[in-house]
């Protein structure tokens, strides 16, 4: 082990502000971090990605991992040509792990090209609590065992595609409501709730080889009464130490996150949760504020030599593994058979949850298609996660079809949409999360009873704002696969429809009180 102060940088992944380096991004590689996050506003394109990687990695003092969150669905970071995958939850739909794993080393594949050799995934979390804006179509499904399932098919997809997975949020975000980007969420329940409910995916990946995991910024009842498991040495070294057995990376979910800065400088917050048991510490923007509290507690004893050494020696153990990960890997892949790929879940995806008899659509009828905007509750949601794909699709199909875009924010497009539907034949409303403003809710409203076909592209759960009976699809997704596949679906009838809902619906009321 080298000095002290210079193994404290590289517990540290922070971010970067553009698709280039900047002096300030220049002058943390050169002191040593051991991790970049990058986010959309880092990429331009995979050209300019591939090249960012290796300018990174030219100016860091020593290893260094290049890490993304590209989830599928709503949630990526790369876009085309890189393949636009269904999401997690439409992969549930199928309950097949072999397209779990073929989905993950197909996308490992992709960004490894690039230069990427970290993914930020899979999500473990349950989908336990549908009026969550944070979890919802990231998650597989609701059942342990189905995510599970699935979850240690993508591990081993990841890591034969040549990334290495960081499956999160240990040891669960999916039983709140809350999201810990803007607040603190608390998990109520016993250990036995926890271990039943939440742990079989962590069992399951650890099996599977995971080399890291990333912690919840939820307060765990059953282990800590107020702190979050990312600060907690129960949950990391109690649960995912000793109960797990677990011996690889735990990252920290993001430092500035307001479930933990908004009680605690983002310097101290890195403090407690080396302390705590966390090998890497996720700065992001606190890069220098992180480094420099680590430092001081080096200085002054407050983390002691022993957990520094321990978190190092896993750090060089998933640097070598990187490093391996990456020379297996066949340096080109087929954007051909993965796009083959995304269509494949798209359409063994699709989900009739309610039938009242409007399929199939004849291509003779009057449509009119009102596509309501995210209003993007959570900030792990950016541009990339909404696409126009849908519309395009059903013009292809439907040769008397009028499309109506609908900002729910703003309020544009609303009475467009009531003006087109009132002499329409067949009305198609498509939400994206829409049960998690008022906003949204709102303009399902104002449409009452217009609406004959509801499509929710996210959470099915929009299903349940719908005030009068209609024939209801669960898509789980926003990207061209799932659109053309959809447009199909709704030509050829009920039986096109083969996906199984991964979740339980709550009731009506519960969503709307949400």
């Amino acid at each position: 082990m080298g000095d002290g102060l210079h193994d404290a940088a590289g517990l540290v992944w922070a971010s970067i502000n553009g698709p280039t380096l900047d002096d300030d991004a220049r002058a943390l590689l050169a002191a040593g971090i051991g991790g970049v996050v990058l986010f959309s506003r880092n990429i331009t394109s995979p050209e300019q990605l591939g090249s960012l990687c290796a300018e990174i990695r030219a100016a860091a003092a020593g290893p260094v991992r290049i890490s993304i969150d590209q989830e599928g669905g709503h949630i990526v970071r790369v876009g085309p040509p890189l393949t636009a995958f269904p999401s997690p939850m439409a992969i549930g739909a199928t309950g097949d792990p072999r397209i779990a794993y073929a989905v993950a080393r197909a996308s490992a594949r992709e960004l490894a090209v690039l230069g990427i050799d970290v993914i930020l995934a899979p999500v473990l979390d349950l989908a336990a609590d549908l009026r969550s804006p944070v979890v919802g179509a990231r998650a597989y499904g609701s059942e342990p065992t189905l995510v599970a399932r699935l979850g240690a098919a993508a591990v081993r997809g990841y890591l034969d595609g040549g990334l290495l997975p960081v499956p999160k949020h240990f040891p669960g975000h999916g039983r709140t409501e809350l999201d810990s980007h803007l607040t603190v969420p608390a998990v109520d329940g016993t250990l036995a709730d926890l271990r039943d409910a939440d742990l079989p995916p962590y069992r399951a990946a650890i099996a599977a080889g995971a080399p890291a995991l990333m912690t919840a910024h939820v307060v765990h009842r059953s282990l800590d009464a107020a702190v979050p498991a990312t600060l907690s040495a129960r949950a990391l070294v109690g649960l995912a130490r000793g109960e797990l057995g677990f011996d690889g990376l735990i990252v920290t979910d993001a430092l500035v996150m307001d479930a933990i800065a908004r009680d605690r400088p983002v310097g101290q917050a890195a403090v407690e949760a080396v302390a705590a048991g966390a090998d890497v510490v996720m700065a992001l923007d606190a890069g220098w504020r992180v480094l420099d509290a680590l430092e001081a507690a080096i200085l002054t004893g407050r983390l002691g030599p022993g957990r520094l050494a321990e978190a190092t020696a896993r750090i060089d153990t998933f640097d070598r593994a990187a490093r391996a990960a990456h020379a297996r890997i066949p340096h080109r892949f087929s954007a051909a058979l993965h796009g083959r790929l995304a269509r494949r879940i798209a359409r063994a995806s699709l989900t009739l949850v309610e039938d009242a008899g409007h399929l199939p659509v004849p291509t003779s009828a009057s449509i009119v298609l009102v596509d309501v905007g995210s209003t993007r509750r959570s900030p792990v949601e950016d541009e990339r996660g909404e696409s126009a794909a849908l519309l395009g699709a059903l013009e292809r199909r439907f040769p008397r079809l009028r499309g109506v875009r609908v900002d729910p924010i703003a309020g544009h497009g609303i009475a467009e949409a009531l003006e087109a539907t009132a002499g329409a034949d067949v009305v198609i409303v498509a939400t994206r999360d829409a049960f998690t403003s008022a906003e949204g809710r709102l303009v399902v409203s104002a449409l009452g009873d217009r609406a004959t076909i509801r499509v929710a592209l996210r959470n099915p759960a929009d299903l349940l704002l719908d005030p009068a009976p209609s024939t209801a699809i669960a898509a789980y997704a926003d990207t061209p696969a799932t659109a053309q596949a959809l447009a199909t679906a709704l030509l050829e009838g009920a039986s096109a429809f083969r996906g199984r809902l991964p979740v339980a619906l709550l009731r009506r009321s519960e969503v709307v009180a949400a």
